[in-house]
């Protein structure tokens, strides 16, 4: 997705209606990655897992950025607003619902 980035690895993989981001930094310093315009904005992806304790990740910024901590990976899905287990813009960095 981004061959010209130094550090980063991101790639997308799609099967049936499912979306999900993969986003691998391999550098010591932390990195501000800007999500690609035909995949929307950061709050629309629902953090899955990270190699970092995700009650420590600060996510979900209304623009296309995503921060990546040294040698960090992320995954991420973009959900079916339709499905049961969308959080839109209401889910937490921990993937839960403040209800």
């Amino acid at each position: 997705m981004d061959p010209d980035h130094p550090h980063l690895f991101a790639y997308t993989r799609t099967l049936g209606d499912d979306k999900y981001l993969i986003v691998l930094n391999f550098s010591k310093n932390e990195v501000t990655w800007r999500l690609p315009e035909d995949l929307g904005v950061a709050k629309d992806w629902l953090l899955l897992t990270s190699n970092y304790n995700l009650e420590d990740i600060y996510e979900w910024e209304t623009s296309a950025d995503f921060l990546l901590r040294p040698y960090e990976g992320k995954i991420w899905r973009k959900p079916d607003p339709d499905d049961e287990g969308y959080f839109g813009s209401e889910q937490s960095a921990s993937g839960s619902s403040s209800e």
